[in-house]
């Protein structure tokens, strides 16, 4: 299955001045499946070594062994002969801390050596062992689930694909790119739940690896905090579906808990990158992130198939009813348009996310994401359906004296001046706007429309 990030790849290996690239991300989302596609596609002979598996006396704790030594290990134990041309893999590179910090000798000594490391619970690693990344030495791809289009690829969606990325919609391009997306929101982009289907066919098969997903991550759970703490983990962890997109409240996550205890799960949660913190801005500059408040904030899950997953929401539900469903559960798009918009920068930054709202009495307005290009800020409002009132909007763009603003919902593009009239401070205000109208389908596509 394609991944666009074999570009970034493919741009990486290429360059003048290549650093050792670690892959960032949840588990399962594909970290190791990327780099092995990518050196099939490229010819390059793989070195790979798992540290979860592979005990690599280089690595341990207190060795300080030369450059040389490792890689000769690393030989013997692969039984494979490192060269300029092989692309060495390590693999769950936080089993082994100590290995971090030989990255920067790989950049130091053998920059002729392609290195790719991995790793799905880096921050707990680095907490622990209390010591920081080889700063200025490595470099990173942000990794999360396979995206729409990579979705449209695996299941041969090729044509479709090629008509979004022209914009040639008409209506047949349309009724099939809303049929695929339905089914997205079902299968999600989890690597391994997208090959099942594709593969099978069968929703009940992708169930069960959604059941085994969630399962894995509930796993993951003693490994990143002490047995008192489990229960309470799990607890939250059960609750945080009915929680998403939404201000957090950490009274209704756990009414037994004190806020900081449920705070400090909830930052477990976010280091295994099972969530996504959508953080307030007031967007009273550039970069709209300088103005976010770290204490208000929404949430939302990694993958929107494995949200409905824990929300047991099945096919024909779904699908049958599709436009009821999302009109009254919003959410399931938030979530589709969030895990997108989280990596809109194609994984070179960090997945994050903004919102705005105003909490005033009988002016209350809430604008789903804020996000920024090139300068300038763009509010972004998604409704599940094909209509939906424009007031929070209307609210952000005169208080900021902006003149941009995009909408994603059931209906095809459109591109319109919107002419309204606001009272604000007691004051009647008069202003025009464009409104860029967007399928929820186009959301990769975004940056095309600013």
């Amino acid at each position: 299955m394609k991944r666009n990030s074999i570009n970034f790849l493919e741009t990486w290996l290429d360059s003048s001045n290549r650093k050792p690239l670690i892959i960032r991300g949840a588990r399962q989302v594909g970290k190791s499946t990327l780099v092995r596609l990518f050196c099939e596609v490229k010819n390059i002979e793989l070195i790979e070594v798992n540290l979860e598996y592979d005990r690599l006396i280089c690595f341990e704790e207190n060795q300080t062994p030369q450059i040389e030594d490792v890689l000769s290990e690393i030989e013997v134990r692969t039984n494979k002969k490192i060269t300029k041309r092989s692309l060495l893999f390590i693999d769950e590179i936080q089993a082994r801390p100590n290995a971090l910090k030989f990255l920067r000798y790989f950049f130091e000594k053998r920059k002729d050596l392609a290195v790719i490391a991995a790793g799905s619970l880096i921050e707990f690693a680095l907490e622990d062992k209390n010591f920081s990344m080889p700063v200025g030495r490595v470099e990173y791809l942000h990794l999360g689930p396979m995206t729409y289009s990579e979705f449209l690829m695996a299941l041969n969606q090729n044509i479709l694909l090629e008509n979004l990325q022209k914009n040639s919609i008409n209506s047949g391009v349309h009724d099939q790119a809303q049929k695929y997306l339905h089914l997205y929101y079902f299968i999600g982009g989890m690597p391994e739940a997208v090959k099942t289907y594709a593969e099978t066919k069968s929703l009940l098969e992708v169930r069960k690896v959604q059941r085994s997903l969630i399962q894995s991550y509930q796993d993951d759970f003693s490994k990143y905090s002490n047995r008192r703490n489990l229960k309470r983990l799990t607890g939250i962890f059960q609750t945080l579906p009915n929680n998403l997109g939404k201000k957090v409240k950490y009274s209704e996550l756990d009414r037994d808990l004190k806020s900081t205890e449920v705070k400090n799960i909830l930052d477990l949660f976010l280091k295994a990158k099972i969530i996504t913190q959508c953080l307030h801005t007031d967007c009273s500059g550039i970069p709209i992130r300088s103005c976010a408040n770290q204490s208000l904030y929404k949430l939302f899950f990694i993958d929107v198939g494995l949200m409905n997953y824990l929300h047991r929401i099945e096919w024909p539900t779904l699908n049958i009813n599709s436009e009821q469903l999302l009109i009254t559960k919003g959410i399931i798009a938030e979530q589709f348009i969030a895990q997108h918009l989280a990596y809109i920068n194609d994984g070179t930054e960090p997945p994050e996310l903004f919102y705005w709202f105003r909490d005033k009495t009988n002016s209350k307005a809430e604008v789903d994401f804020i996000t920024e290009y090139k300068g300038n800020i763009y509010p972004i409002e998604v409704k599940a359906g094909a209509s939906g009132k424009l007031k929070s909007i209307n609210i952000f763009l005169t208080e900021k004296k902006l003149n941009q603003a995009i909408r994603f919902n059931l209906t095809k593009l459109s591109i319109e001046k919107i002419n309204t009239k606001l009272k604000l401070k007691d004051k009647n205000v008069t202003f025009e706007y464009t409104l860029t109208s967007l399928p929820i389908y186009m959301i990769e596509f975004l940056k095309n429309y600013f």
